[in-house]
Formats: structure tokens, sequence, C-alpha cells
């Protein structure tokens, strides 16, 4: 969230990554802020529960799509 979790910047501008990572460093209130939103968000949307069963799930996936000889050939 622009501005409440961090800060955006365009894609290859270190100007602009260097501007916002100086605000931030700069201002010990607003990393706190930052901090404590961003990790509300991420409690709130991405509980650990679904986070292992969708990284079970992707795992398995691959498994599955690339299964793995367990005989030796000689």
């Amino acid at each position: 969230m622009e501005g409440e979790t961090g800060f955006l910047v365009p894609r290859r501008d270190m100007q602009a990554l260097a501007k916002r990572l100086a605000q931030v460093l700069g201002d010990a209130a607003l990393a706190r802020r930052m901090g404590a939103a961003g990790r509300e968000r991420v409690l709130e949307h991405f509980p650990l529960d679904l986070c292992v069963r969708r990284t079970e799930a992707y795992l398995s996936g691959l498994r599955d799509a690339h299964p793995v000889s367990t005989s030796h050939a000689r």
C-alpha cells in the first residue's frame, strides 16, 4: 500500500530508490509506522496455514511434473 506499508519506485530508478530509502532511514517514526502496517497486512492477508498449504501444493505439483527415478541404471 503506497505510503502506508512502503513506497513504490519506478523500476531501475536508483535515484528514486535512494530518495525513498533516505526518507525512511531518516524518519524513525515513519519506519515504525510502515513496519507495523506491513506486518499487520501480512498477518491479515497471508496467514501461515494458508501459505504452508499453497507451498505444499506448489511443491507437489513440481514433484508430480518432474518425477525422479529411484532405480539406478548399471
